[in-house]
């Protein structure tokens, strides 16, 4: 945030608590899974087994860091170091969790709710009673008890109720009760039926919209109405568990869990009950933990199946890495609201959610998505981090007062009230019934100076960036000198920064000419941008408009000033008094004693680069540098003339000004290039960017330098580009790209991993995706559900 920006506009909704719940064995599963059916939103929360190497570790940072939970439950024990302290890292509240008090919550008494940070967990036996006030008659909802042989199987498909709760859906919610199965051809029949159907499970997505945050191929493949998922059980591996109740969150109705062994033992009759139900089933996709060589014979098995049952179809079956997939995506609940706030004195910005139903004047903690835009246009941008929902969550006298320790109090002088953290294109947060929420927007150097201080530096102006700042100051704030530059209009001043400009001025013809020829516009472009910014560059001083004059006594030419001018001047050589020429005076152009400073001491290239970066989408908070230095340390060590911190990156940039670019100023940038590089690999960058002001024609050599940098660079997972006098060059490419073309992406390097193959068999080119038609028999459908409900 600039000083002058005082307004947000949010677009803020309700949704579910974020949850993820750790789990070690089976027992801890069904735990997790007990307490989400009685959640609201809990269908829609992960369930993740605890990391075993270093390998997985590393994959369950990726998989919470993109989860982004408000709360993560682990268990009181079993809780390796290594997973510990990924847990402190990240910005969610870490909850400690047993089974006594899953049983007491789920029990349903308001004195034995799960307490939170602040409120409770919420319960469905409190909110379905506003959702349904009245008795129905016929609902869709469908209960088994878990018990029996497929006791696990049918929680995970269903989830597990208490009796009590199973009473009141039959008594008021008129649900129907299937009998247990106790063969496999019943466990078949009740999952296709339940997977249709409503369940208690499903009971807590009441009132929630779904939506995925990206299509990828895996949702593609598995979200279609004519694929059938399943998920074959070892009996032993959990993360075949957590991978199918994570998987179908989002699209439920085709995916089931089942024993493999028992479903193989008369595959012909099982696939003859999937092929009478899915009719139209044109593919299968199957997850189960399995060498590939029988992965590979488990397709030719279950191809034959459905061949022999009528149907031939498509299979793929991948054999590992799964534990921890997911699917990603969000909840929300209730309208968006659109509406500005003020920020208030103390730099906050306050609201109040609208509230879920079945959440008023309760205790139940709920969640909120806003994104923010500045009055400037900028969306708020801060990656997600601890550090971040600190200052967030803060006024910066708490933090201050929390890092000095002051009073002894520590972390007691921090907020411990509702959390916020940073998302995508906003906050994300936790709310109350009743209750103000708030965050708070730092100024950019403030965010960035704690950023580096996280780090272990700190930094102090240099020549480049006092100028810069002055600048600033000096025209009414970041935005205002931004707008000035952009577009031509520091073209403007760099042209009026030479020998010639010095002495007489520049005439409009040869700042159109130098538009022309060292700027690349055409003649009429050339035209429009003076007419546009010349205006501007003199209201603001930064340009000043006067006469090239010369002498007629000592014929001494020399410039002066529009407030100068009279009927008779005085010679600044002979002193002389002389009349202003009756004919042919044209106005001539001169940068006043800043800009003049500016391009000279490298303050244009700063302000440039700036202005290119506010030009990117998603721009987050820009701070001129300067000398950096470690903390409690005296001399500094390294140079940057600018920070740029956004949601998924941390950018630095050195910047240069040239009149030509010799052979000894393409040593100097390359020296500089590789000091910049060393300091991102110091305070965790992911980018580099040369800033450069220049009127050379020949920049071949400077191309090659930035190219062969960002090549070697990759290799340290950091992304180095050229601005050069406005435009990107990303990579040193020769070709420039205006910035709001480029996407913040293309700046950083592809740090995933290659994604390796555990999958055999093949699946459709194109998909139906998410219930464009119905692939089940409605008859067979009604015909089971007879069967299944007799003697109940």
């Amino acid at each position: 945030m600039q000083l002058h920006e005082r307004e947000v506009t949010l677009k803020l909704n309700s949704r579910p608590l974020r949850l993820v719940y750790l789990v070690r064995n089976r027992e801890d599963l069904i735990n997790a899974v007990t307490l989400y059916t009685h959640v609201w939103g809990g269908a829609a929360n992960p369930v993740l087994p605890i990391p075993e190497n270093e390998t997985e570790v590393d994959t369950f940072k990726l998989v919470l860091q993109w989860i982004d939970p408000d709360y993560i439950f682990v268990p009181r024990e079993g809780i390796s170091s290594d997973v510990d302290k990924v847990l402190e890292e990240l910005p969610a509240l870490k909850r400690p969790i047993s089974n006594q008090e899953i049983q007491r919550h789920i029990n349903g008494s308001n004195s034995d709710l799960l307490l939170l940070s602040n409120g409770t967990l919420s319960h469905m036996g409190f909110i379905l009673p506003y959702i349904y006030p009245n008795l129905l008659n016929e609902s869709g909802i469908r209960l088994i008890k878990p018990s029996g042989s497929f006791s696990f199987e049918i929680a995970l498909q269903t989830g597990v109720s208490t009796q009590f709760y199973q009473d009141y859906l039959v008594g008021h919610l008129a649900a129907k009760v299937f009998s247990t199965p106790h063969t496999v051809e019943e466990l078949i029949k009740v999952s296709l039926l339940t997977a249709r159907l409503q369940s208690p499970v499903w009971l807590t997505m009441q009132r929630t919209t779904r939506r995925c945050d990206s299509l990828n191929h895996y949702i593609m493949e598995t979200n279609d109405e004519e694929t059938l998922c399943l998920f074959l059980d070892d009996g032993k591996d959990i993360g075949i568990a957590t991978a199918f109740w994570n998987c179908r969150w989002l699209f439920p109705h085709n995916k089931l869990f089942l024993p493999r062994e028992a479903f193989l033992k008369d595959i012909e009759s099982h696939v003859s009950l999937i092929v009478e139900f899915m009719h139209s089933i044109r593919a299968l996709f199957v997850t189960t933990p399995i060498a590939r060589e029988d992965a590979l014979t488990l397709c030719n098995i279950l191809k034959h199946a459905f061949a022999a049952a009528g149907r031939e179809i498509l299979v793929k079956v991948t054999y590992r890495d799964f534990h921890f997939d997911a699917i990603p995506g969000t909840t929300s609940s209730g309208e968006t609201l659109n509406f500005t706030r003020l920020i208030t004195p103390d730099d906050s910005v306050r609201f109040e959610p609208p509230v879920p139903i079945g959440h008023e004047k309760t205790e139940f903690t709920f969640g909120y998505n806003a994104e923010v835009k500045l009055v400037s246009g900028r969306q708020l941008s801060m990656p997600s981090t601890q550090a971040s929902s600190v200052l967030l969550t803060n006024e910066l006298w708490r933090i201050e007062f929390a890092e000095s320790n002051k009073d002894n109090l520590g972390e007691l002088w921090l907020r411990q009230d509702l959390t916020v953290r940073a998302a995508a294109k906003g906050v994300t947060g936790t709310a109350l019934s009743g209750r103000e929420c708030r965050f708070y927007i730092h100024l950019d150097n403030i965010v960035i100076t704690r950023q580096l201080k996280d780090a272990g530096f700190e930094v102090r102006p240099n020549k480049h960036t006092r100028y810069a700042q002055g600048c600033i100051k000096r025209f009414g704030g970041f935005n205002n000198v931004i707008n000035l530059i952009n577009k031509q209009g520091a073209d403007i001043i760099a042209a009026l920064v030479t020998h010639k400009a010095e002495q007489g001025g520049l005439y409009r013809e040869n700042l159109k000419s130098f538009l022309n020829k060292q700027r690349g516009l055409s003649q009429k472009e050339a035209d429009n941008v003076l007419t546009q910014k010349l205006p501007l560059l003199l209201e603001n001083g930064l340009v000043r408009r006067g006469y090239s004059l010369c002498c007629p006594t000592c014929n001494l030419t020399d410039w002066y000033s529009l407030e100068e001018v009279r009927e008779f001047i005085a010679c600044r050589g002979c002193a002389e008094n002389f009349q202003l020429p009756l004919h042919g005076l044209q106005f001539t152009y001169k940068p006043n004693e800043l800009a003049a400073r500016l391009v000279k001491e490298g303050g244009l290239a700063v302000l440039m680069t700036a202005a290119l970066f506010n030009q990117i989408p998603r721009s987050g908070f820009i701070q001129f540098g300067g000398e950096l230095l470690r903390l409690g340390e005296k001399t500094n060590f390294a140079e940057v003339d600018l920070f740029w911190l956004t949601g998924n990156a941390f950018i630095i940039a050195e910047c240069k000004s040239y009149n030509n670019i010799d052979q000894q100023g393409i040593v100097e940038i390359t020296d500089s290039l590789e000091k910049t590089l060393n300091v991102a690999t110091l305070v965790d960058a992911q980018v580099v960017v040369l800033g450069v002001v220049t009127n050379s024609s020949n920049l071949s050599e400077l191309f090659a330098v930035v190219a062969d940098a960002a090549q070697k660079s990759k290799e340290r997972g950091i992304g180095v580009h050229l601005a050069l006098n406005g435009k990107l060059h990303l990579w040193g490419s020769v070709d420039g790209i205006e910035p709001w073309k480029v996407r913040l992406e293309e700046l950083q390097v592809d740090s995933s991993p290659p994604e390796e193959e555990w999958s055999v068999g093949e699946s459709p080119k194109s998909y139906g995706f998410g219930g464009l038609i119905e692939s089940f028999d409605k008859n067979v459908l009604r015909r089971w559900e007879q069967e299944l409900c007799k003697g109940t």
